[in-house]
């Protein structure tokens, strides 16, 4: 997708209306007329400045001088501080048990690259604040960036934005204005990310690629019917959602447990798979036991949400795969790459840790708000209302257990969009776009003839680096992606050993699709994953120079599972 949104607003006429953006309202128990009033060392900060240009780092003292809860912008920094270190943490609390004093460093920059009348600008600059101690939770879980991770010594734990309804020159245009976030999700607003997506190159260059291997006579491709709420066999194309999603720890019908209270989670099998092929056998209504199992809320959540965007079918493992018939499960797992690349859209479960945590906007959401705070310069009496800024789809995946799981690397990779249900709200992303609920990136919010670019990402503290190096988790290794390369290879690889595997033993079936994807560009297509032990046969003289990274530990299997010593 390149890195940064780029966004080129069309001329309009000045008789033309243009789009009204619904802001995001101030929800603030303070009264609007007597704004609180910062405490002395917040007072020193000319934070009007640095929302009106970007301003160079500086060292503001220590985290111990900004402990006053009367204070506006100290309690913007005690949420970023319950942020960086958990919810049971307060700044007075990491104040009194870290050994060290740890200092704060403040400085402003924009997320915007704005060529205005010929000119580069960046408007509009947001706040950050950082540290020089790395907060115990603090993991990048990705890639070490040389242009990003140089600064060892800094480590941002907020980025602060003004509201726009507070701007002191609240005619100006607002690039990025923030939308409101309900909780249940806006099912008009991904129907319209849909529809804009297909209008994309991708679907249109990729319209059937691996659908004949799914959609077969001899074995036809089992899916949910969220209408008839049943299993049902397509061996003609047809429109389907994929869900992404981590099973956790919970008993199963082949793995019941031994609490006999516990009802297990269904799974389709030899004895039970007739049953779930009769209309409304999937349905909430159905009676359940230990014997029949459950279907968990997050695939009832997928059900539901797969129904609200207009879609009948959708591919869940758990149903979609007989799960103790070998030959099915084999065929299907070395299918996974069209199984992912052909849904209309993969739903990311991207909040929780277990199959029972429910979609976020269909159950409900788990996010915390972010309370603005009203801030009054005694000085030039202008008044601002600072918030955090919404979390970025970096941030918000990398902190999602459902990043760590094997399985779920290749799911997102082999995707040709995604639709991620974080706990605070929807993003949407594939190959050409990305978009997010909480941020409205269309071009229409935009002022005319301005193009501009919009880092997605997450804030970074090397003010001379404009191109947004890690824009987003979605890297798409599916059909004519121009990552299948030997550097493609590389990061897939090193991205997904750091992923971690309930069985050991699933390493290759885990990274079978994205093997595939890879080898089909060899000369020798037909070997299987096994034979060459996961390097595709192109890239061998190169991928046997490996070597493991920090932290890494041999892979223990059982003796029946034989791996090559030449392998990662």
């Amino acid at each position: 997708m390149g890195g940064i949104i780029s966004l080129i607003k069309r001329c309009r006429k000045e008789e033309e209306p243009k789009e009204e953006v619904e802001q995001l309202p101030i929800e603030n128990d303070a009264s609007p007329s007597l704004p609180a009033q910062l405490c002395g060392a917040c007072s020193q900060l000319d934070l009007e400045a640095m929302l009106q240009h970007e301003t160079e780092e500086q060292a503001i003292g220590f985290l111990t001088d900004y402990l006053d809860a009367d204070c506006p912008f100290c309690s913007l920094i005690c949420q970023s501080v319950r942020i960086a270190w958990g919810d049971d943490w307060s700044t007075s609390r990491v104040c009194c048990e870290t050994n060290a004093s740890i200092r704060v460093f403040i400085r402003s920059q924009s997320p915007l690259s704005a060529r205005i009348h010929g000119r580069m600008e960046h408007p509009e600059p947001r706040i950050l604040l950082a540290i020089d101690q790395k907060p115990p939770t603090f993991q990048r879980n990705r890639a070490t960036l040389r242009q990003l991770d140089r600064g060892k010594s800094r480590f941002i734990i907020a980025e602060i934005e003004h509201l726009p309804e507070t701007v002191p020159s609240s005619a100006a245009a607002n690039f990025l204005p923030r939308r409101e976030v309900s909780q249940r999700i806006d099912v008009g607003l991904i129907q319209s990310w849909l529809s804009e997506c297909r209008n994309h190159k991708h679907p249109r260059q990729l319209p059937s690629l691996g659908s004949e291997s799914l959609f077969h006579e001899d074995h036809p491709f089992r899916l949910i019917d969220v209408v008839d709420e049943c299993l049902v066999l397509k061996s003609s194309r047809c429109e389907y959602a994929a869900l992404s999603y981590v099973w956790g720890r919970i008993p199963t019908l082949l793995s019941p447990g031994n609490n006999e209270k516990e009802i297990p989670i269904l799974l389709t099998t030899r004895e039970n798979v007739s049953r779930c092929s009769a209309p409304r056998s999937l349905s909430q209504a159905q009676p359940v036991s230990r014997t029949t199992g459950r279907i968990p809320r997050t695939v009832r959540d997928a059900m539901e949400m797969t129904r609200q965007i207009g879609m009948r079918y959708l591919w869940v493992d758990t149903l979609c795969i007989i799960q103790d018939d070998p030959e099915d499960k084999a065929r299907i797992i070395e299918q996974m790459a069209d199984v992912y690349d052909n849904a209309t859209v993969t739903l990311v479960a991207a909040a929780g840790s277990d199959a029972d945590a429910g979609l976020s906007g269909i159950s409900p959401r788990t996010g915390q708000p972010l309370s603005p705070a009203q801030i009054t310069n005694s000085t030039s009496g202008t008044t601002l209302n600072l918030s955090l800024c919404l979390p970025s789809l970096c941030d918000e995946i990398r902190r999602a257990t459902w990043n760590t799981r094997g399985w779920t690397f290749q799911e997102q990779s082999l995707s040709q969009r995604c639709l991620y249900l974080t706990p605070a709200e929807l993003f949407f992303n594939c190959s050409e776009a990305q978009w997010r609920e909480g941020y409205n990136y269309s071009e229409e919010a935009r002022s005319d003839g301005i193009a501009l670019e919009i880092r997605t990402g997450p804030p970074w503290w090397n003010r001379n680096l404009r191109k947004d190096p890690d824009p987003t988790p979605y890297h798409y290794l599916g059909h004519g992606s121009q990552g299948l390369n030997s550097m493609g290879y590389q990061k897939a690889v090193q991205d997904y050993s750091r992923r971690n595997l309930t069985y050991q033993q699933d390493i290759l079936s885990a990274y079978e699709g994205i093997f595939h994807r890879f080898q089909q560009l060899s000369n020798a297509p037909e070997l299987s994953i096994r034979d060459t032990q996961s390097i595709p046969t192109q890239f061998m003289h190169l991928a046997l120079l490996w070597f493991p990274g920090d932290g890494c530990e041999r892979r223990l299997v059982e003796e029946s599972e034989k791996f090559a010593t030449w392998s990662w």
